[in-house]
């Protein structure tokens, strides 16, 4: 007997979807776990394998009631302004719809106050200010992030640095003590990247000459306009960290994606750039990116295959149901709420607007409902792209919702080694 769906949003999951339950023994069902985890865990800082260590939400998702589990994390935009124009932004179409407003695309701070105040109250662990835009585009940002420590929730940042001043990242990595700070690097944007490694140098120093416990890490996309610099990338490592033999500066990391082309919010989808792009940097990765860095200070580069593999094969046909989102909440600059991030701006996907509603509105509302409804019902495999944040949480879950009772119970057994014999670095699963 598999795991069922129950609860109050029990029907919005059809049947037809569900996995049936493996004739696997005990011993392969808890490798297949194992390997998903271990995925998880080779990204690092930027991992997705903490799930296990909130204990309210992975009881309630046993118990069946996939979409009743609370949010551990929120991703907070608040500004759509960006001045960086990338082809195939994210944020593309909600930022040509609401192109009227642009320069005043910014969180009322009141509201923002209220959506802190509600996360605390809906007992949320970690808050990741994000795009949208560029989040230092809004002039409160920091008294935003103040406020957020100041109600007990830890802060993870991820910001292109083009706004970022040096005094806010001395605030960020010594007063705030984020858990990361992510700077986007763009090495197809030439007329910011002066500025932003000079910014990134400067990071690199504070944080080495203070100890401070933040996380400083670069992200990179991998696409056609980059993969050409990608391949001497070790060379800028060098140069933010070292000057000659001495170490002058700390990254502890540098994470490389594939660049995602995401559906238009009609549904149409956008061709993926060709599996070989992708392919050849994997070979690049590891015959050179990993090689270059391995005598640079307690770095490390990152890069899952698996999301360079799996960008040119649909996620759904690898699991039928998204059950994953629900862990976040994604709140865009005007408070709207959206049910993934994958999805922040697009209309179908909005399920609530904190500047009239409470967190408990949302979280049980009837548009959340007719939202998750429609997902599971042709909208993940019309409307979502082929990798997104949650895909390998997803794929863990869907092996978990395959087990039958006997291997549920090994995997209880399981969930609880794990759970006392390892320590989340922090609470954004």
């Amino acid at each position: 007997m598999s795991l069922k769906p129950t609860g109050l949003f029990a029907e919005t999951i059809p049947r037809s979807l569900l996995p049936k339950s493996t004739n696997r023994s005990i011993a392969e069902a808890m490798r297949r776990l194992q390997h998903q985890d271990a995925t998880k865990k080779n990204y690092g800082m930027y991992g997705f394998g903490k799930w296990i260590h909130h204990p309210d939400q992975v009881k309630t998702f046993l118990s069946g009631r996939l979409y009743e589990v609370t949010p551990v994390t929120a991703e907070f935009a608040p500004s759509l302004e960006c001045d960086m124009g990338c082809p195939r932004c994210t944020y593309q179409e909600q930022r040509l719809l609401t192109a009227e407003e642009r320069g005043r695309r910014l969180m009322d701070v009141k509201l923002a106050a209220h959506i802190l105040d509600e996360f605390k109250a809906a007992n949320l662990r970690g808050v990741i200010f994000s795009g949208g835009g560029e989040p230092f585009t809004h002039p409160e940002i920091i008294p935003m992030m103040r406020r957020t420590k100041s109600l007990g929730m830890q802060i993870g940042v991820f910001s292109n640095g083009t706004h970022l001043t040096k005094e806010d990242a001395i605030i960020l990595l010594t007063e705030l003590e984020v858990v990361f700070l992510r700077i986007s690097l763009y090495l197809d944007k030439p007329a910011h990247l002066p500025k932003v490694l000079e910014l990134l140098k400067f990071i690199a120093k504070v944080k080495h000459e203070t100890k401070s416990p933040t996380a400083v890490g670069l992200g990179l996309l991998v696409n056609p306009r980059t993969s050409d610099s990608l391949a001497t990338i070790g060379d800028l490592f060098q140069e933010i960290m070292m000057d000659g033999t001495r170490q002058v500066g700390q990254l502890d990391s540098a994470a490389f994606r594939p660049e995602v082309c995401y559906p238009w919010y009609d549904g149409t989808q956008r061709e993926q750039y060709p599996q070989a792009l992708f392919d050849e940097f994997i070979r690049n990765f590891e015959y050179h990116i990993v090689p270059d860095s391995q005598f640079l200070p307690n770095f490390r580069p990152l890069a899952i295959e698996e999301r360079f593999r799996d960008i040119n094969h649909r996620q759904q046909k690898q699991f039928g149901l998204c059950t994953a989102n629900p862990w976040r909440i994604s709140v865009g600059y005007d408070g709207g709420v959206h049910l993934c991030t994958e999805h922040n701006g697009n209309p179908f996907f909005r399920i609530g607007d904190f500047s009239t509603q409470s967190f408990r509105e949302i979280w049980h509302g009837q548009r959340r409902r007719e939202v998750l409804w429609e997902l599971n019902h042709g909208a993940f495999q019309k409307r979502c792209p082929p990798i997104c944040v949650k895909t390998y949480d997803n794929k863990m879950f869907w092996d978990i919702l395959a087990l039958n009772q006997r291997q549920l119970e090994a995997f209880l057994t399981e969930l609880v080694i794990l759970q006392k014999g390892t320590h989340p670095a922090h609470n954004f699963p």
